[in-house]
């Protein structure tokens, strides 16, 4: 999850950037749905979200349905430096010369969107 949004004049709607391998998505999140997942919502770090998929002009969007809090699972992930649980190294398949274009976050660039 990237951020978290809660416009005043947004009448209660959330607006929540997320980011896996594919790309980023907006979900965006009615009061009702935010009520009843709120805790989900406003305090996960790993989120899972079910709803309706809408694209526009390239952008994703997902109105929210249901919201799962999945932050207990970060620590049975393997991050990018090749630890597994608990820190424990493990031995890489194979070893590159070179990172793929895209592997390190400041090579990721977000376009601006005026939301008017």
């Amino acid at each position: 999850m990237l951020i978290r949004q809660r416009p005043g004049s947004a009448n209660g709607v959330v607006f929540i950037t997320v980011e896996d391998e594919t790309g980023i998505a907006n979900l965006i999140v009615w009061p009702a749905i935010l009520e009843r997942f709120r805790r989900a919502a406003l305090g996960a770090t790993l989120l899972r979200c079910t709803g309706k998929l809408q694209r526009e002009e390239g952008v994703i969007h997902v109105v929210a349905d249901r919201l799962k809090d999945m932050t207990p699972r970060l620590s049975t992930l393997r991050d990018r430096t090749g630890c597994g649980e608990l820190g424990r190294a493990l031995k890489p398949p194979f070893t590159t010369a070179a990172k793929p274009p895209g592997y390190d976050p400041r090579d990721i660039v977000v376009a601006s969107r005026n939301f008017r």
